[in-house]
């Protein structure tokens, strides 16, 4: 691919199936997807987006927002989702930090499963 720090693939819209997900695989890429989408892509409005969010968070979330010229209502969605996700004490993770959790989680149900 020429990128050497390049290690995740988010399917664009979502497209994923058993042949793309073993092929990322092969060439060592972690396959990625988000779990809340709002659409935000299609302007419905800032309190939807941040509405739909807001409803359907829960822990480990990853939330699918646009940035584009074409998206005008996503930054100020934001300004409301933010505030209110951090009054929860929820944290902002990277994917990469997302995974490395998930990682280690899973070794600790292994190891406790022996």
């Amino acid at each position: 691919m020429g990128y050497s720090d390049v290690y995740l693939l988010r399917a664009p819209n979502g497209h994923l199936n058993e042949e793309v997900i073993q092929l990322a695989e092969n060439h060592g890429l972690k396959v990625i997807q988000w779990s809340i989408n709002p659409n935000d892509w299609k302007n419905p409005g800032t309190d939807k987006i941040s509405k739909h969010i807001l409803d359907n968070l829960s822990n480990g979330d990853i939330i699918l927002l646009h940035a584009s010229d074409a998206v005008k209502q996503t930054e100020k969605a934001l300004q409301q989702v933010i505030p209110s996700i951090k009054q929860k004490k929820k944290d902002f993770l990277t994917i990469s930090e997302l995974i490395t959790l998930s990682e280690t989680k899973n070794e600790e149900l292994k190891s406790k499963n022996k």
